[in-house]
């Protein structure tokens, strides 16, 4: 609980974010909605921001989001979806989400870090909204894609065999 007037935090909705609205803090772990829009105007999500998210399933990041880090690292989520101001996905930033079966990254996405989807034993997919030229332009610091990356003319399956539609 956030008292009125606190210069360091405020709650949105029950969730936990920073004064000024920009870094969302933490979700609030006993929310029993499966779905959630996190708000335009947030930059920042803190590390572990939906880790003790036990009934979400999906979330979507607006495009004011830059900074994703490892909000979503150990979450139950099984649908993420990132917005345009992602252009970076930090090593492990998606660890253990046991439960993710799928992700669509934005074409801003120009940095990905090593194995950002170890441990995601259910992600079936990888749905890039962009072309195979551009997913292959991006540098990538892990060596074998857990699964297939769809893109918007072909996909590349997880031993980088590109298939062009």
């Amino acid at each position: 609980m956030v008292e009125d007037g606190s210069y360091a935090f405020k709650a949105i909705d029950g969730h936990l974010f920073s004064a000024d609205g920009s870094t969302m803090i933490m979700y609030a772990p006993m929310n029993t909605a499966e779905e959630y829009q996190i708000p335009a105007g947030v930059k920042v999500l803190m590390g572990g921001a939906f880790r003790s998210s036990q009934y979400l399933k999906k979330v979507t990041v607006p495009d004011s989001v830059n900074d994703i880090g490892k909000a979503f690292a150990y979450s139950s989520l099984t649908t993420i979806i990132l917005g345009n101001g992602v252009t970076e996905i930090v090593a492990d930033a998606f660890y253990d989400c046991v439960n993710l079966s799928s992700i669509t990254i934005p074409n801003t996405v120009t940095k990905i870090g090593l194995l950002p989807f170890a441990g995601c034993d259910s992600l079936e997919y990888i749905t890039f909204n962009g072309t195979v030229e551009e997913w292959t332009a991006i540098t990538h610091a892990w060596y074998k894609y857990y699964s297939t990356v769809r893109c918007t003319d072909g996909e590349v399956d997880e031993n980088n065999k590109i298939t062009i539609y």
